[in-house]
Order: C-alpha cells, then structure tokens, then sequence
C-alpha cells in the first residue's frame, strides 16, 4: 500500500492545478452518475461519495440516473450507458479490486461486483457465540456482497484526503477542507490481494448499518462464494444418543459450551447422523459447493478412551486429537462424496494447525479439505510465532492440494487494558503476516470485538485496521 499513498500524495499535491472540477467557491459544478437500474450496493457508493465531499467543500453534489446525466463534469460510480458511450472498460479483474479514471470532464469510479446470494442459517440458535463466524458470514444482513464501485469510491474519497480511521462519525477524519475541488487526471487500477475480506461482529451488526459501512469503506466484500454451515452441536441437539458422549478419565459425559453432549466422533452412529444432515443440506441447495462443517466448543481434549486407545498404537503419535478429527472427517467426507460427489467439505485443523500423521494425508478423500484454526490476531505480533504459523499453513496447503484456505482471526483481544492499542510494530507485523499469508490464503474472515451493551462495534479494538 505504501506506494499507492505515495501516488496519492503526488496527486494531492496536483489538485490546485487545472483538472476537472467537481465544486466551486462552494457550489456543485458536477453530476454523481449511476446506472438506470442501480442495485442498493451502488446507491449506496453514490450516496457515500456525496456525503464525504459535502463534508469537503458544503456543496452537494446531485445524484442522477444515466438517462438523466446532463453533459458537463460527470462523477460516475459504477458501469452505465453512459460509460459504455464514453468506450470505458473495466480492465480484466481475476477477483476483487476497484478502477479510477479520471480523464478531462469525467471520473469514473468502477470494479467487479460479486452479488452473493442470502442463505440464512437455520441453526444459528444451536450454535455457541465462539462458533458463529462462518455462520454470520453467510447470514448477516450485511452480507458478502463485493461492490468494486463501493471501493472505488473509498480510495478516490481517501485520494481526497478522507481517512476513515474508526467507526462512525468520529472516526472520519478529513484532512483537506476546500470550497473549490479538483482533480487532474489520472489512472489507478488495484486487484485485492485476498479475494475474501469478511469482518463481522455477532448479531449487533445487523441493526447497525453505521458498523457496516465503515467496513465497506475498509474495502471488505468477497468475490468467492461464501460456504454453506452445519454447525455439529445441531446434530447433537435434534438427534443426540446417549452413547454417542465422549466421556472424560472417571466415565463422566463431557458437555460443551453449546449445551449439549461432547460427542464421540470415533462413534459411527454419530458419524451416520452427521452424513444424513449433510446430505440434507446439500439437497436443498443445489447451488451450493462448499459446507463448513463447524465443531462444538468444547475446553479439553477429546474422549478419554479414544485418546488411551489411540495413544497405545505407534502409528498414530501424539498428538492423536489431530489423528481422531481427520478419521472423523475423512470418514464423513468419504460416505458424503459417493451420493454428491462434486461437493466438498471444509473442515478446520485441531489448535496449533497440527497436522494428521502421513497415512491418514495420504487417504483424504478429495471432497475435504482442512482449513486453518481459528487464530487471536495478536499472535501475529512475534516473529517467532509467525515463522511457525507460516511453517503450519504451508503444510496444510501442501496437504489440500491448489485450492487456497480462509484464515479466520480474532480480535477480541484488543479489548483488553493490557493490550497496546496503537503501536506501529503491530501493524507493520500483520502486513509480513498478510504477505506470508498470500501464497496459502485466498481469504480472510475478522471476527471484531462487539460492544455488546451498545450493540455496535468496539472501536477501540479496531484502530489497528486503519
């Protein structure tokens, strides 16, 4: 990023010079343009880009259809007719990114846009908060949805000299007020290096739209279609048998956080009721390619006889949870895959990404593959702890195969006091993490910190992301 803020800074020093104008001495001497059947995403962009230069300059600028545009200076956020007649194309995008082009007396401000298609969770209610991000990722009312137009927009608004720094209006700083606003022109097309940028912050944020435009100001959005969910403490709640509980050492059931049983997954009874849900699921919904299969919550290992039983064979060392969990999948997977075969599950690796010994590797079946564990994005911070993450998800992506995994990340941990906030050796340590992350990782869910008393984002914890 660090040379796209140093094109940025040229321009900005540029914009006294002659360029097109979008205000003058504080009155509007342009046109915001749309398409005639703009979706609510670029009404949205259209909407977002008025505001913030009225903020600039007090002038706002109108917003019109295509079929209304009048000539003259013509702001352009999104594909129209008018920018078909202009001869504008979109350059080739592999996934996510955004277009700016300013040329005399138009700005068009455009990018590839992903419409994904709402499927809402039916057993959100089964699943414990810890186990939600996949869930809310498909099911939130702000949903995946990638708005190249959206992001083309927040760096034309941060070329402006607009930093949105924190949620909300506090959060928006505006460096440059100016009752006369020009720009020379210029070119700047950027691909997002991960085509998956989800962030999410549990139920608050669907009655919090403020939350949810800041994060589209941070460019989020998905050009990969987000997976399907069975959360197992669903299987567990509507079918559960009592000898399906994984017991501890003194013959006691295990609980989970959810409420419900631990189950046994070595058990095939429980290993049947899995496959019959899934196939369920799948039937329903033709469309859909990938299941995340989401793991009951659960503080310790897993039953105490298996772990015993598991432990006494050579081939299988510790740690065996790695080896019961990939038996369980594989097991799952392999009964999935001979009624939907084109179909794959998708599976997170036990804490600490250990991977399974070298026979179960090689029996995969090739409708699993095994995504990263969930990590605090504050373990990024050492350099240590990222070679061995990096070591971890070379390995598992060795294992998948071509397909790049989703990394999920929590930052709840920045709500706490005795966390440094602001420091710039943190934010410099997650650009090398995102760097490593590129060969292995095709995209990147957030779970932030909620402030569950306002129902709204934690915005503390979020200075990191500016």
């Amino acid at each position: 990023m660090h040379h796209l803020r140093g094109v940025f800074c040229v321009l900005l020093g540029t914009m006294a010079c002659a360029g097109m104008e979008m205000v003058k001495n504080g009155k509007p001497c342009s046109e915001i343009v749309v398409s005639d059947a703009a979706d609510a995403e670029i009404l949205s962009a259209a909407r977002d880009l008025q505001l913030h230069i009225g903020k600039i300059s007090g002038a706002r600028i109108p917003i019109v259809s295509a079929a209304n545009a009048r000539s003259g200076n013509l702001i352009c956020v999104g594909e129209s007719s008018y920018t078909r007649k202009t001869g504008y194309k979109l350059p080739p995008f592999k996934g996510s990114g955004y277009d700016i082009l300013v040329r005399e007396n138009r700005i068009i401000l455009a990018g590839p846009e992903k419409r994904q298609k709402s499927r809402p969770s039916g057993y959100e209610k089964d699943m414990h908060p810890q186990s939600r991000l996949f869930s809310l990722a498909s099911a939130a009312s702000a949903p995946e949805d990638d708005c190249g137009a959206m992001h083309a927009v927040s760096a034309f608004l941060e070329f402006l000299g607009v930093r949105f720094y924190a949620p909300y209006e506090e959060g928006t700083v505006i460096s440059r007020k100016t009752d006369t606003l020009s720009v020379p022109d210029f070119r700047i097309t950027r691909e997002a290096a991960f085509a998956r940028r989800v962030y999410q912050y549990g139920p608050a944020q669907r009655k919090d739209s403020a939350g949810a435009m800041w994060f589209k100001r941070l460019k989020c959005g998905s050009a990969l279609t987000p997976p399907g969910i069975l959360p197992l403490s669903a299987v567990l709640k509507h079918s559960a048998s009592p000898d399906w509980a994984a017991k501890d050492r003194a013959g006691r059931p295990l609980k989970t956080n959810d409420g419900c049983i631990f189950p046994r997954f070595t058990h095939p009874g429980f290993q049947r009721e899995c496959v019959k849900y899934i196939r369920k699921i799948l039937d329903a919904n033709p469309g859909m390619k990938q299941l995340q299969l989401v793991l009951p919550v659960l503080r310790g290992e897993n039953d105490a006889r298996d772990l015993e039983s598991w432990r006494t064979r050579e081939i299988y060392p510790e740690p065996v949870n790695s080896n019961i969990m990939t038996a369980f999948f594989a097991a799952v997977a392999g009964e999935v895959k001979k009624t939907h075969p084109d179909r794959v599950l998708l599976c997170q690796s036990v804490r600490g990404n250990v991977l399974p010994v070298p026979e179960y590797r090689k029996s995969l079946p090739g409708n699993l593959e095994i995504q990263p564990f969930s990590r605090s994005a504050i373990l990024y911070a050492g350099e240590a702890a990222r070679s061995k993450y990096f070591r971890q998800i070379s390995g598992l992506a060795a294992m998948n195969g071509k397909e790049k995994m989703h990394q999920l990340e929590w930052w709840n941990e920045f709500a706490s006091l005795q966390t440094p906030r602001q420091g710039g050796w943190f934010m410099h340590a997650l650009q090398r993490t995102r760097r490593g992350q590129r060969p292995f990782i095709s995209g990147v869910l957030m779970q932030a910190a909620p402030d569950a008393a306002a129902a709204r984002l934690a915005e503390v914890p979020l200075t990191h992301l500016m």
